[in-house]
């Protein structure tokens, strides 16, 4: 068994529409080794590659995996998911939990949940002394400022 993270649309539905509940256990008949269906993450920012965070409310959710589990690693996007043989959703994280969880993280991956999970002006205020490039990522994504990537070299040009 291994544990990670799950998002979820609001109320654990899952992206083919499937409520889940805490603690059943679900699987896919014939696991095959897919990253399609069950998967989930050891990362929350991972976990927001499948889902529009900013533009939804999210349920992330403290999963465990059950029986095999096979990893994939996504160049592309830089994440790595897990497909388990079965399931298992033990708990929706609260909001502290996450803020607290994003505070904590690297600047490349504190970058990735701002890019992919909507916060509140109250909430962003956290981040803001945490470097130049988080702020253009919270400007970008949080704050729809689209030229925030160029202010910062646009200084003094004519």
């Amino acid at each position: 068994m291994d544990q990670g993270y799950k998002a979820y649309k609001k109320g654990l539905i899952n992206q083919l529409g499937e409520k889940h509940e805490i603690g059943q256990v679900y699987s896919i008949p014939g696991f095959s080794h897919s990253n399609e269906g069950l998967c989930f993450s050891r990362n929350i920012e991972d976990t927001l590659r499948y889902y529009n965070g900013l533009e939804e409310e999210l349920d992330i959710a403290l999963v465990e995996g059950i029986g095999e589990i096979h990893e994939f690693y996504d160049d592309y996007y830089e994440t790595t998911s897990l497909a388990p043989a079965g399931l298992r959703p033990l708990r929706v994280l609260s909001r502290t939990e996450i803020i607290d969880y994003a505070l904590r993280l690297d600047e490349a991956r504190m970058c990735k949940m701002i890019a992919g999970y909507r916060f509140n002006d109250g909430e962003l205020i956290l981040f803001e002394d945490k470097g130049e490039k988080v702020n253009d990522y919270i400007d970008f994504y949080q704050r729809g400022d689209r030229g925030a990537f160029t202010k910062r070299f646009n200084v003094g040009r004519i």
